[in-house]
């Protein structure tokens, strides 16, 4: 991820910006250190990544996963939502724990 302005974004190898998350409503927050993080989006795995999203049908924010071309492809819905190993990621349904 990179910071351009407030913008969270992932880049290539070069830096060039691929996927840029303002598009989905993220932005950099300052944490306690004063450095620009962003905590609503965590690296890929098995070409998927978790972010959290503020999803008003959904209610409060919720955790889905995009794809490499930026798109949402499993819906906002989890309280928590972990990284893909072997084809399984852990989440937190609001009433649910899963594998």
């Amino acid at each position: 991820m990179a910071f351009e302005s407030r913008k969270c974004a992932y880049i290539d190898k070069r830096g060039t910006m691929v996927i840029d998350l303002s598009t989905l409503g993220l932005y950099a927050t300052l944490d306690s250190s004063s450095s620009f993080v962003c905590k609503d989006a965590n690296a890929f795995s098995e070409g998927l990544a978790p972010v959290r999203i503020n999803s008003p049908s959904e209610g409060p924010d919720r955790y889905g996963y995009i794809n490499k071309s930026g798109q949402v492809v499993i819906k906002p819905q989890f309280t928590f939502a972990g990284s893909f190993s072997e084809g399984l990621a852990r989440i937190h349904h609001p009433t649910l724990f899963f594998f």
